[in-house]
């Protein structure tokens, strides 16, 4: 889950599991695009600083109006079911892929490797 990288938000359905996640997990998941590990698991109630700070950093380094859209489909997605969650995302990704941020942002991470997002 790489989307808010270049210049997306979590789309095939995320909208609708994200959301379901404990905790604000699947937000967490979503806005950082961090990969759960076992340990990960493990401490995902633990809290520290030092964390926090460096998914801070990661965040900065993000399209901000794919995190936006990220949180209103986490939003939106908890009160819809699957099927509404698909349709809204592909509404979206209709406009998302006209933006400055996505033809900005692909090139950059996948073509350049340089990951400096515009």
């Amino acid at each position: 889950m790489s989307e808010t990288t270049i210049g997306l938000f979590p789309n095939a359905g995320d909208s609708y599991f994200l959301p379901r996640l404990s905790n604000n997990l699947g937000v967490f998941l979503g806005l950082t695009v961090h990969r759960l590990r076992s340990m990960d698991v493990v401490h995902a109630e633990s809290d520290g600083s030092l964390f926090a700070l460096k998914q801070l950093s990661i965040l900065k380094k993000m399209s901000p109006i794919s995190l936006k859209i990220t949180l209103v489909l986490l939003k939106r997605g908890k009160q819809f079911d699957l099927k509404e969650c698909l349709k809204m995302e592909y509404r979206i990704l209709h406009y998302a892929i006209n933006d400055h941020d996505f033809f900005e942002d692909v090139p950059a991470f996948l073509i350049d490797k340089d990951n400096k997002l515009q």
